[in-house]
């Protein structure tokens, strides 16, 4: 399970530094923690984005706002975060 940053509307090399580089990472690690307070295993994470709908959604949501409040990325940033499965590839 990876945890994939997405630009949601940010200027390409802005996103690019925050995303390519320490707060990158820290963003990533963070959201990992994140999903691993909530106790919910891999495979459930899978079959809840299988599912998709709101519930998938919200979790998405969450873990993106705690992420960016951890890091100390201002909260209003055009970055989400999402979990690809199977290696990094997004299905």
């Amino acid at each position: 399970m990876e945890i994939i940053i997405e630009n949601a509307g940010m200027e390409t090399d802005e996103f690019h530094a925050i995303a390519g580089g320490e707060t990158g990472e820290a963003l990533r690690k963070t959201a990992k923690n994140y999903l691993g307070s909530q106790n919910v295993t891999e495979h459930q994470l899978e079959e809840l984005r299988m599912a998709g709908g709101e519930e998938y959604e919200a979790l998405r949501r969450d873990m993106t706002q705690h992420a960016l409040s951890v890091v100390n990325v201002p909260k209003d940033a055009a970055i989400s975060l999402d979990i690809a499965f199977q290696g990094g590839a997004k299905s």
